[in-house]
């Protein structure tokens, strides 16, 4: 029985595996046929909105691409410049602009007005040195001044307390 069974069961699933393979097979061939009967249809065109926003898609980045191409070469030119060759160039044409504006150069126009600030500092100086003189002597009155108050109110009060006793 064990025998008859198993070779019932061995007979089956052949049979079954076979029919699964075949059915495989068929299908795989009317999908050959069937695709060249039917070809694949093409894809519709782009309407005409999809090609507008194409188009706008593309000037974004010609855009975008065009101002990090500007900020990379302003980078580059601020690193390879040499600032101390453009400070001084710089300060020979404020000089050169200076000496057409006031018919004498920098380095005059520097030592008038450095006498003029020692001049006008010193005179200052004097001012401030007597000023701080008055205030200190009248800081000074007032504080006695307090001070004998106080000393008077002091008096004042403990005589009450004596009279009080």
């Amino acid at each position: 029985v064990t025998l008859t069974l198993s070779l019932a069961y061995l007979s089956v699933l052949a049979h079954q595996r076979s029919r699964e393979e075949q059915s495989r097979s068929l299908r795989s061939q009317a999908l050959a046929i069937q695709s060249l009967i039917d070809p694949i249809p093409q894809p519709l065109p782009p309407t005409r909105s999809e090609v507008a926003a194409a188009k706008r898609a593309e000037a974004f980045e010609v855009a975008k691409d065009r101002w990090n191409e500007e900020v990379e070469n302003a980078v580059k030119w601020v690193q390879h410049t040499d600032w101390d060759e453009v400070r001084e160039g710089l300060e020979d044409r404020v000089g050169a602009l200076w000496d057409r504006a006031f018919g004498e150069s920098i380095e005059d126009s520097a030592s008038k007005a450095k006498s003029e600030v020692q001049s006008v500092s010193k005179k200052t100086k004097g001012e401030v040195e007597s000023a701080a003189g008055k205030i200190a002597s009248k800081a000074k009155g007032a504080f006695e001044k307090a001070k004998e108050e106080g000393e008077d109110f002091e008096a004042k009060v403990k005589d009450n307390a004596l009279q009080a006793r």
